[in-house]
């Protein structure tokens, strides 16, 4: 099992573990857990042939990892990695900056436990991994991750907060469905009853991924010696899938000798009483190292396909990540090349959606479907045609019918109050009364039936007095839209933050001069029909006002009203048939003029002239910062991203 092909494996998932990735998928890794006094210690002093702090030194505050690589190169390493959950980043430098010239394991650990210290002062354990790294030729290709000891009963050192906190930790670790656990268990203690195997079998209910591991075997009684064989047996009240393996640990006579005088003692042991009928597979250091590595090295193996694809997927989200942030611009020079690629993008679009070609993805949905609040043009002519058709409808103050054809002909005709949106319907008998006395209000030394052409426009006047308000409803729904429309142009083509500055400093600007010309242009139009001469040069307008005359006439003949009938004999109705006629044909002008004078000649020019290349050349520097510089969420998110590309990558 020995082969360069499994240290490759290990060191792949060693490395995932290293950089944070075992908060995002679950890797293999072996665990070991146990009470404090139960020798914990002594098993991975003699898996790695290293000396371990004993729990009567100092208690262990955090997860070490001990990297086992076999190697020509004798070799050791410390390396210290911060916990997932640190969202710090000078906290997690600090964390990941532990260096030490020790090369003994107790050292180690009390330095580092220091340095946490240093670090964050406040908790008692840490989620922070200390990682070890012992390269030899007598090392087995394995990685541990010791936890902190189990503690039964507070006291001067452990507090029962300081109890239940290692308790969630392990739990933590145990509850991963990759995690193997190797259960650490003292020889004079009844299994049934061991805290660590009650968690392992709250997390591990089938016992398929927890390996027991019974200690000092040296101090208990003659007669539990076959009750303890029996149990390593794999034939005890507690039955394991990966079975259980037997230890002695190294005795306090025997604290100075070598790891091989050890490893003889301990087979020595083994091979007697009622430890020989125990399985060579189930007995022994060198039998575990050999056990673990198998162990481990089997369940990296299955889960390679996963993590394989686990990290191509991540690979490629990173970089469609990294790339949607564009190349970094540090200098004015990338700046400005950056504003005039995006600027001349939304140009492109702009013009495109102005003029109604829509090829570009721009004008398609994610689906592929037309995406319509993107498609201006499309857009702006059924908007105009909303817009003629309100003229048309809802443009004149009232609608004269013939007497009878509608329902309250107890309202009375309203010359001069507000117009609220709706024609009000009029029988022409009570219209024709009171053009009649507002005639007489504004006549002057006419002879009697005759009356001035002004009669025409203050008549005219009242009938379209909601053009303006219709109109003005019109250019802001345009307006609103093109806002909308350019500010999808600029998200589509630059980055979060230079589109909401572009849009700030150079678009809105823009956009306020049109609204302001828009407004200027529209009451240019308007002005003339109100208040002044009524006036056109229409070749057909004496002829439509003969056949308004006739029109009249027919419905006066075909009426049995006798009101309409007198009505009709008014000479007012001369004036009535002319400012119809007036009306109707200065209306169709003034929808054409509002959409061709002022909608197409000052707003859709406006925007195809939005981003000039020639305002951007003449930036100053400041300016260009403002406008194409990364924000510093963003220059984190790039480096958050290429490290995690270098991680992943170099996985």
């Amino acid at each position: 099992l020995q082969l360069p092909e499994q240290q490759e494996l290990l060191d792949v998932v060693d490395k995932m573990r290293y950089y944070g990735f075992s908060s995002e998928i679950d890797l293999p890794q072996l665990i070991v857990c146990g009470n404090q006094s139960a020798g914990k210690s002594s098993v991975l002093e003699a898996i790695s042939r290293h000396r371990f702090p004993t729990a009567s030194q100092f208690c262990t505050r955090f997860a070490t990892e001990l990297i086992l690589r076999r190697s020509q190169t004798p070799s050791f390493s410390v390396t210290m990695a911060a916990a997932e959950k640190r969202s710090n980043p000078d906290d997690v430098a600090r964390i990941r900056s532990f260096t030490t010239e020790a090369k003994d394991i107790p050292t180690v650990i009390d330095e580092a436990t220091h340095h946490l210290k240093n670090v964050d002062p406040g908790p008692a354990f840490y989620e922070d991994r200390l990682c070890i790294e012992i390269c030899g030729k007598e090392q087995p290709h394995l990685t541990l991750v010791d936890l902190p000891g189990l503690v039964q009963a507070a006291n001067v050192q452990q507090t029962q907060k300081d109890i239940q906190t290692v308790q969630r930790l392990v739990h933590r670790y145990m509850e991963r469905p990759q995690s193997i656990i190797l259960a650490i268990v003292n020889a004079s203690n009844d299994v049934a009853t061991q805290p660590v195997l009650e968690m392992a079998r709250k997390c591990d209910p089938a016992g398929s991924r927890t390996l027991g591991i019974v200690t000092k075997p040296d101090i208990i009684d003659e007669g539990d010696k076959p009750h303890v064989a029996l149990n390593v047996a794999n034939q005890g009240v507690i039955k394991l899938h990966l079975g259980w393996h037997i230890l002695k640990n190294r005795g306090h006579l025997q604290r100075d000798h070598s790891a091989d005088q050890r490893d003889a003692e301990e087979q020595h042991f083994l091979d007697q009483d009622s430890w020989r009928d125990i399985p060579a597979g189930s007995k022994g250091i060198t039998t575990l190292r050999t056990k673990l590595s198998a162990i481990l090295f089997h369940r990296i193996c299955d889960v390679l396909p996963v993590l394989t694809q686990w990290v191509k997927r991540e690979i490629d989200q990173a970089t469609r990540d990294r790339n949607s942030l564009g190349k970094p611009r540090p200098s004015i020079e990338d700046q400005r090349i950056y504003i005039f690629k995006i600027t001349e993008q939304a140009r492109n679009l702009i013009s495109s959606g102005i003029n109604g070609t829509y090829n570009a993805s721009f004008f398609r949905q994610n689906s592929g479907n037309v995406n319509q609040s993107r498609r201006f043009r499309a857009w702006l002519g059924k908007r105009n045609e909303l817009f003629a058709c309100r003229m048309y409808t809802h443009g004149h103050r009232h609608d004269i019918v013939a007497d009878g054809s509608q329902q309250s002909f107890g309202i009375s005709v309203d010359f001069d109050g507000d117009v609220d949106g709706k024609p009000m319907q009029i029988p022409w008998s009570r219209y024709v009364e009171a053009v009649e006395q507002r005639l007489r209000e504004n006549s002057g030394c006419e002879l009697p039936g005759n009356y001035p052409s002004s009669n025409i426009a203050d008549l005219f006047d009242v009938q379209a007095a909601s053009w303006a308000t219709i109109a003005g409803e019109h250019l802001e729904n345009c307006i609103n839209q093109a806002h909308k429309f350019l500010r999808q142009v600029l998200n589509s083509v630059a980055a979060p933050h230079t589109a909401t500055a572009l849009y700030g400093y150079v678009v809105e600007p823009a956009m306020q001069h049109i609204r302001d010309d828009l407004t200027k242009r529209v009451q240019q139009l308007h002005d003339p029909y109100r208040k002044h001469m009524a006036h056109t040069l229409s070749r057909d307008f004496v002829s439509r006002v003969d056949q308004q005359r006739q029109r009249r006439e027919q419905l006066q003949e075909a009426s049995e009203h006798p009101a309409l009938r007198a009505a009709m004999e008014s000479p007012a109705c001369r004036v009535i048939d002319q400012m119809q006629v007036y009306y109707e044909i200065v209306l169709g002008t003034f929808v054409e003029n509002v959409a061709v004078l002022a909608i197409e000649s000052i707003l859709v020019e406006g925007m195809k002239d939005m981003l000039p290349s020639e305002t951007f050349g003449m930036m100053s520097a400041e300016q260009l910062g403002v406008l194409a510089s990364e924000p510093d969420d963003i220059l984190e998110k790039r480096r958050t991203l290429d490290e995690r590309l270098k991680n992943l990558t170099e996985v």
